[in-house]
């Protein structure tokens, strides 16, 4: 009985002492762990301040540069409606055939801008390797220059990847309807007035050479330099009118005729006949014969977008 009783007692002395140096393992480990969890976590924590410090830093060039260019953007909200497109009465005869037949058309809200695109905001948008084409580099001096389409496509997509917004060329009939007063129009020959040394700058006022923007009278919607000073590229190839009533036309197809956008409002080198509201133009090249890459002549052009829905 007794040899007994030792071996119990012996058996529990060996146990509890396995049971303590287990617990140690287990207690030692479980240290080891949270000790390795800490260090992960903090060299973890330590790559994402580094990570979101260079983010925010890396950000804040590109956030005050659009706030530059944001403060640069002047548009002007145009309320959708329907207008007479075209040869009207207030153009008299001084209406050309590519002007007819008018016809209705209907359009949705849109913003255009109060000025034409200047060099400045082409530079901020494209670089400062312009400086040296411009030469002024001001924030009133409107952009004239031998554009291609290649080059007007890069600046909108860099625009719109700055802003976050669409930025577009106006469609013609934008264009024609903002030149107008939209649904404030007084039904004016140019835009703003009947009195052309009122609105532009045109070949008999302007000594051929670029005028600032907004130095003549703004339009009905506060909308300045419309007609003259340059002539402004919009979205449409130039076609044909229809007599057919439209809504929010655009034409994206070339004619096979003239293969190039339409122009709109005239120039510093022009008649007053060619800055009328309605008056058309077009760059011009050999028939089927594309501007994809033509540096064809100087003109300019103001920004649009579509109204949010």
């Amino acid at each position: 009985m007794r040899n007994i009783k030792y071996d119990i007692i012996v058996m529990t002395i060996i146990f509890t002492g396995f049971i303590s140096y287990a617990q140690d393992i287990i207690n030692n480990a479980l240290s080891i762990i949270v000790r390795s969890c800490i260090c992960v976590f903090m060299r973890w924590h330590k790559s994402l301040f580094i990570f979101l410090f260079s983010s925010l830093i890396a950000a804040a060039p590109l956030a005050a540069q659009q706030n530059d260019i944001e403060n640069m953007l002047e548009m002007v909200f145009v309320e959708g409606g329907t207008f007479t497109m075209g040869c009207t009465s207030e153009q008299g005869e001084d209406c050309q055939p590519y002007e007819n037949p008018a016809h209705q058309v209907t359009l949705s809200d849109f913003y255009i801008g109060k000025y034409e695109v200047t060099e400045a905001l082409w530079i901020k948008v494209m670089g400062k390797e312009w400086k040296r084409a411009f030469g002024t580099n001001n924030h009133v001096t409107p952009a004239y220059f031998y554009f291609s389409q290649r080059l007007i496509r890069k600046f909108f997509r860099k625009l719109n990847k700055m802003t976050g917004k669409e930025y577009r060329l106006p469609t013609e009939a934008e264009w024609e309807y903002a030149a107008r007063g939209g649904k404030q129009s007084k039904g004016y020959k140019y835009s703003g007035s009947n009195d052309i040394k009122e609105v532009a700058w045109y070949f008999d006022n302007s000594q051929r050479s670029l005028h600032f923007i907004g130095q003549k009278k703004e339009n009905e919607l506060g909308i300045y330099d419309m007609s003259g000073n340059v002539g402004e590229l919009c979205e449409d190839y130039y076609a044909p009118y229809s007599s057919l009533s439209q809504q929010d036309p655009v034409v994206l197809k070339a004619h096979t005729i003239y293969n190039t956008p339409v122009l709109r409002g005239g120039n510093i080198a022009v008649g007053s006949g060619e800055c009328r509201v309605t008056a058309r133009d077009v760059i011009r090249v050999k028939p089927n014969r594309g501007w994809e890459d033509m540096y064809l002549t100087r003109y300019g052009f103001r920004l649009a977008h579509s109204a949010e829905k």
